[in-house]
């Protein structure tokens, strides 16, 4: 049985922390987060729990986390903020490695100093972080579920488009969810020396 996800008043529980984390390792052990280990993850979604300029959205199955989707209202300055508030400076130091390009001169650039060119995409600034699931409860809808109480939170904020970043390869599944889900390619990017394609969702209107 799918509970509510969590109200605005609440924060996540160490449990909850730990879940995340381990489950977010499993889905992308990839990832540059995942790279920085476990304890780096609950500080992460700690940050984003506590900003008021992020919002996390849990959906629980027999009281146990089984989706997560974390929207930030000001994505172009999450990554600065985040370096900022929470400096556990060995962590720091091996994300700024983890970049491929430029050095670390050029990473700090990039990471404090906003670029004066915007592209169309970039005056979009509300951005789907991450969205994922337990692999046990997918085709369940709890990703669509997800989609559905994003567009409604930003909904009423009175905001109409969101985007989000997915790798631009032919096996990842996480393309089709999106298309199906109502996003639309509208560019790409690349990252850390990786192809992203940047995907928009328009929030539908009320019937």
């Amino acid at each position: 049985m799918m509970a509510a996800q969590k109200s605005p008043a609440d924060n996540l529980s160490d449990t909850d922390l730990d879940d995340l984390s381990e489950m977010y390792v499993r889905i992308f052990p990839a990832s540059l987060l995942s790279n920085l280990g476990k304890g780096y993850l609950r500080t992460y979604h700690r940050f984003v729990d506590e900003s008021d300029r992020e919002e996390i959205i849990i959906i629980r199955g027999d009281e146990k986390i089984i989706g997560c989707a974390v929207l930030s209202l000001s994505s172009s300055t999450l990554l600065r903020r985040l370096i900022v508030h929470n400096p556990p400076v060995i962590d720091v130091i091996r994300l700024l490695l983890s970049f491929r390009f430029g050095g670390i001169a050029s990473v700090l650039s990039k990471i404090f100093f906003k670029s004066s060119q915007r592209t169309e995409k970039e005056t979009v600034n509300v951005e789907l972080i991450s969205l994922f699931t337990d692999p046990s409860r997918r085709g369940q809808g709890v990703g669509a579920s997800l989609v559905e109480k994003c567009n409604a939170l930003l909904k009423e904020k009175g905001i109409e488009r969101y985007f989000v970043k997915t790798r631009d390869t032919p096996d990842n599944r996480a393309m089709d969810f999106y298309l199906r889900n109502g996003f639309k390619v509208t560019g790409a990017v690349e990252w850390t020396g990786k192809k992203y394609a940047v995907l928009e969702m328009t929030i539908p209107s009320a019937p």
